[in-house]
């Protein structure tokens, strides 16, 4: 896996995703049943401070098992435990966009 720095965020396509994803990524590896563990949940909210060029963390929570309701309502039955992370990128002076891993 390759890893680069940017020193200011990529004009907001493929390359600016890529790392956004990247930096967010490690969450969807921590996958499964794996965050009931009190370790993998610390560091799942650990990713709250994580910086991120042109935009800000929002949300990192540990989701138990089960149904999960989103924030917009939906229900998703029957969800495998995961860590959901909400945040905000301001890629250019007048984007403002919120994403979820």
């Amino acid at each position: 896996m390759t890893t680069r720095t940017l020193s200011r965020p990529e004009p907001l396509g493929l390359g600016y995703g890529k790392m956004v994803v990247a930096l967010l990524g490690g969450a969807l590896l921590m996958g499964g049943s794996t965050l009931a563990s009190p370790a993998v949940a610390a560091s799942c909210g650990a990713l709250a401070n994580v910086i991120v060029p042109s935009g800000s963390i929002t949300a990192a929570q540990s989701v138990p098992a089960g149904n999960y309701t989103a924030p917009s309502g939906t229900v998703f039955p029957n969800v495998p435990a995961f860590c959901r992370i909400a945040a905000t990128l301001t890629p250019t002076s007048d984007s403002f966009i919120r994403i979820e891993v």
